[in-house]
């Protein structure tokens, strides 16, 4: 029983990661986008 619910815990950890980053790549694209049609509209 030990064994199952580290396992469990270890695929919660491995899913938190894939999720956070998931997030962090769509900001950072967002981000991108915003501030690149910003910059074309000043120029």
């Amino acid at each position: 029983m030990k064994n199952i619910s580290f396992l469990e815990e270890k695929l919660q950890v491995k899913y938190l990661i894939k999720k956070l980053s998931i997030v962090f790549v769509s900001c950072v694209l967002d981000c991108v986008i915003s501030f690149g049609s910003v910059s074309t509209v000043q120029e």
